[in-house]
């Protein structure tokens, strides 16, 4: 008999304990959905989208935020690969960084865009920056690419990645 009460409570505990594990699965799901779905229709403007995550990533974080950025309009492509650096970068520092502050500028010069992302964090060796298996660094120099950019990654204290988009003259 205590055998069948001892099984009947673990049984309890595994499925209540299982139940809870779904809840947190579907809700990081549905956050990642968020995350990942595009923020900006056709005309929406990039420096708004860009504010507005920051905005919502610092008061889900307690991260402190420092923005300067200039308005820029760039196709949808090319806003939403500008976009999605940024959230990779903040992801990262999410994940890596352990920091407390970043400052982004976001600089429109004569001949080109200017992207600096960069946290007062614990920073990484110069072999992780460049390393093959990071999929969110790939995601990161593959968008510049799109753009027709250079994304550089410097880390000592703290990490800072640039974005250089040349604007193209006709």
């Amino acid at each position: 008999l205590n055998d069948n009460l001892y099984n009947e409570t673990t049984r309890q505990t595994r499925i209540h304990n299982m139940n809870k594990m779904i809840d947190e699965a579907a809700l990081k799901t549905r956050r990642i959905s968020y995350e990942l779905r595009p923020l900006m229709p056709d005309n929406f403007d990039p420096t708004s989208a860009i504010r507005q995550y920051c905005i919502d990533w610092a008061e889900r974080t307690g991260v402190k935020v420092n923005l300067s950025i200039d308005s820029v309009i760039f196709n949808y492509e090319k806003s939403l690969a500008i976009f999605r650096i940024v959230q990779e970068a903040l992801t990262n520092v999410t994940r890596h960084a352990n920091a407390t502050s970043v400052k982004i500028d976001l600089i429109h010069t004569r001949d080109s865009l200017n992207l600096v992302i960069e946290d007062d964090g614990i920073g990484m060796s110069e072999e992780k920056t460049c390393q093959q298996k990071s999929y969110g660094i790939i995601g990161m120099k593959e968008r510049a690419e799109l753009c027709n950019g250079i994304l550089t990654i410097h880390s000592d204290r703290g990490t800072t990645v640039e974005l250089t988009v040349p604007f193209i003259k006709h």
